[in-house]
């Protein structure tokens, strides 16, 4: 198994591979931010196929496979199969982008069922990294008031106060939230014994 290397190490790694016997399987090619390109890939030991035959025609390539398709395809191969696969990396997502993705998806599913507890808590993270913390604080309210023991609800409710100057109710719901992580972690340890 190749991992992740160079255009460099992988053609020294082809050469060594291929005068040990083994043909290619499988290799994946992905480009980095800093426009890299990296690679990886399985080989595999055969007797019939020297790497020397690679790129005289003994090998079958194939763009785009699909798993129903490999059968019939395998059958016609004369050598190796490999399935090479080439994608850019996309840009990465600031924490913004993120969390107005995240609040998209949870009010998506809210619409669909307003009472969904999960969506609430995921709702309220994404306005607490968005800086809408009463928008927050609302929700948290309410996933607190029907689930008492949602001990991260007690967390994000207690930045949400915080930034809010509430510091009485900041601190009560820290004193929650670490109490309920204090028996989660009791909890796990009698389980386990």
């Amino acid at each position: 198994m190749v991992l992740a290397s160079s255009t460099v190490e992988l053609s020294k790694l082809q050469v060594q591979l291929g005068n040990a016997g083994l043909v290619p399987l499988a290799m994946h090619a992905w480009q980095e931010a800093g426009d890299k390109l990296r690679y990886s890939g399985v080989w595999h030991k055969t007797a019939k196929h020297a790497y020397s035959q690679i790129g005289l025609g003994k090998t079958f390539f194939r763009y785009g496979l699909s798993e129903p398709q490999l059968p019939g395809v395998a059958t016609q191969a004369s050598g190796s199969l490999i399935d090479l696969d080439l994608a850019a990396a996309s840009m990465p997502i600031n924490t913004k982008e993120r969390a107005s993705s995240n609040l998209g998806a949870a009010e998506v599913t809210l619409k669909l069922n307003p009472d969904h507890l999960g969506a609430r808590l995921a709702r309220a993270e994404a306005y607490l990294q968005l800086g809408a913390n009463q928008k927050a604080m609302d929700d948290l309210d309410a996933v607190i008031k029907n689930s008492p023991q949602q001990t991260q609800a007690y967390q994000f409710r207690a930045i949400a106060h915080a930034r809010l100057g509430h510091k009485d109710q900041a601190k009560a719901d820290l004193e929650k939230y670490q109490r309920g992580t204090s028996s989660e972690a009791s909890d796990s340890t009698w389980l386990s014994s």
